[in-house]
């Protein structure tokens, strides 16, 4: 499985998320806390927002997450209220390369996908024939990720669609509802494991969905007034108002007080707003 993490709140330095802390994302790459198979040597990929841009600037290499120093050096540099970063576990016969690494972008909108669609394979020209044009000629790699988020530009109504917040969970519901339909048409019922993560540089929504309950891939969320690097450790201050000012969504914890994460519910979604709010809800088709 890969590792993600999608960062909502005030702007805070890439590295303090990605680099710094001991138990930072790209130290995940190296030694997994959750998985079995520790490494994801396969790819990485940041995806950001800087302010008054509504697209997202998006870098991403097949080079492991470890040993990037042009990343590393980016990251050091470059601070954002809006991040997503992805390492990748590459699926068993896909090949290594830029082009299915995540995040991916089109037009406002950045996503990343950590999971597997087990039957893929059998429904891929299905989904492919759902596809709007635009939609099918902007997939240039050749993962089921890639292919779950052109599904999302459609049905969020194109790569500038201007949605609320709940319009953006209601399309990346609407592709999970699409996914499971396309795998009941293909045959005996596969695995569908979705963590995936979508943002438009104001709201942000976030799917743990697994079809089978015995397959689910790991996801926390962290909430407080404030995210601060304290050495090599990450802290996540005490929420004092009503809304948090910043909200953390990972695969595994990345601050030291493991206690500040709670898990996911499986098949919810969490759903952050402009102003920092959030919301926890089922996902029901």
């Amino acid at each position: 499985m890969c590792r993600f993490i999608a960062y909502h709140g005030h702007p805070v330095l890439i590295a303090d998320l990605l680099y710094r802390p001991r138990h930072s994302l790209v130290r995940q790459s190296m030694r997994s806390e959750l998985m079995s198979q520790p490494f994801n040597a396969d790819g990485f990929g940041i995806g950001f927002y800087t302010e008054g841009e509504d697209k997202p600037c998006i870098v991403r290499t097949c080079a492991p997450a470890w040993s990037n120093r042009g990343m590393e050096s980016i990251a050091q540099r470059l601070a954002s209220s809006r991040v997503f970063a992805h390492i990748r576990a590459a699926s068993p016969g896909l090949p290594v390369q830029d082009t299915n690494c995540h995040p991916y972008g089109q037009g406002r909108f950045q996503f990343m996908h950590n999971g597997d669609l087990a039957n893929f394979g059998r429904f891929k020209r299905r989904l492919q024939n759902r596809l709007s044009g635009g939609a099918w000629e902007s997939i240039e790699g050749s993962t089921d990720s890639e292919h779950a988020f052109a599904l999302f530009v459609d049905q969020a109504g194109g790569v500038h669609a201007d949605l609320t917040t709940s319009g953006l969970r209601r399309a990346l519901v609407g592709v999970l509802a699409q996914l499971m339909e396309l795998d009941a048409e293909s045959g005996p019922p596969g695995s569908l494991i979705c963590n995936f993560a979508v943002s438009d540089g104001r709201s942000t929504v976030v799917s743990r969905f697994a079809s089978r309950a015995e397959d689910p891939a790991s996801l926390f969320y962290s909430v407080g007034s404030r995210y601060l690097l304290d050495g090599e450790d990450g802290d996540m201050l005490p929420q004092e108002g009503a809304r948090p000012g910043a909200v953390m969504v990972a695969s595994e914890p990345i601050t030291r007080r493991r206690e500040d994460w709670i898990e996911l519910p499986l098949n919810h979604t969490l759903a952050i707003d402009a102003g920092g709010g959030f919301s926890i809800e089922p996902i029901e088709f």
